[in-house]
């Protein structure tokens, strides 16, 4: 190994993340400080993909930057926030991990997704441009989630963005980890 190799170090916070609300834009910002150390790629996927997982902490090394001992190591992938495995995979990384989780206004989001994904193309893309506007994307998908509800009961809220996510989502899924949840910052700051 060469001194640069010996830098890297597995991360101690990762971020995770409702879609389209500001997971990637929130390491951005900080990586403007030189004592946090974030990914050169967007979004790693690591941590629950197993093909990935599978090549062990090494391979994961590979993808992170060097950093010195007292900053802050951090990759991020919203979708970690939705995945089962990511918790334990966390905490097999370091009991001590830090999880930030960036979430915003439902509503909000929903606008910035489906024009996003309008824009894409991602698999679900051709379904959503179907729709001419956001309002009948809406109107037709709001029965669906009536039904599932109706059906699945509980369980299919833990699959859906809403409005309690913090308690139970991620209090259930990150129980025993510390966490920042950035939306919460914008009215009570810490100062």
């Amino acid at each position: 190994m060469n001194a640069e190799e010996d830098d890297i170090r597995l991360p101690n916070a990762i971020g995770v993340g409702a879609k389209k609300c500001g997971t990637i834009a929130f390491a951005y910002f900080l990586s403007l400080n030189p004592d946090f150390r974030r990914t050169g790629y967007t979004e790693g996927h690591w941590l629950y993909k197993d093909s990935q997982w599978k090549g062990g902490f090494q391979s994961y090394k590979r993808k992170l930057p060097t950093s010195e001992s007292g900053q802050i190591s951090y990759e991020g992938t919203p979708r970690y926030l939705v995945e089962a495995n990511v918790p334990a995979r966390a905490k097999a990384i370091s009991e001590d991990m830090k999880i930030v989780v960036t979430l915003c206004d439902p509503i909000k989001r929903l606008r910035s997704d489906f024009i996003h994904t309008t824009l894409t193309t991602e698999p679900h893309a051709q379904e959503i441009k179907r729709f001419a506007n956001i309002s009948s994307f809406v109107d037709a998908w709001l029965p669906k989630v009536k039904n599932n509800i109706i059906e699945n009961g509980e369980e299919y809220l833990t699959d859906i963005y809403y409005h309690d996510i913090t308690a139970s989502i991620i209090t259930n899924r990150f129980e025993s980890f510390p966490f920042l949840v950035l939306n919460s910052l914008v009215f009570t700051p810490i100062t």
